[in-house]
């Protein structure tokens, strides 16, 4: 990435992570990986909704994207729990998160 050369120090690998927003990355699933993508609170908001856990937005490692960021590994168990739940294929297991709204 351009923006990596121009940062000072070492930069970190992050797969398919992104560095300023959270959950954006691939989640084990029942039969493989799902790639989910949240860019903003209202999205996760969605996504809260669509995993059955819309407390999440109240919880206060999950309000923003600088506190979800930190918190990845705790919103991964929530995200990872509900899809290694469902075994849906095909079309249903992608359309269920963009039927929401949210990239995945």
């Amino acid at each position: 990435m351009l923006v990596e050369n121009f940062r000072p120090g070492v930069t970190q690998r992050l797969g398919n992570a992104h560095p300023i927003g959270a959950p954006m990355d691939s989640y084990r699933a029942a039969h493989g990986y799902i790639a989910i993508a949240v860019a903003n609170d209202n999205l996760f908001s969605r996504l809260a909704s669509t995993i059955n856990q819309p407390g999440l937005t109240g919880d206060p490692r999950f309000a923003a994207d600088p506190q979800r960021l930190r918190h990845q590994a705790g919103l991964r168990v929530h995200i990872e729990t509900w899809r290694g739940t469902k075994a849906w294929r095909g079309q249903d297991n992608a359309n269920r998160p963009r039927a929401a709204g949210v990239d995945g």
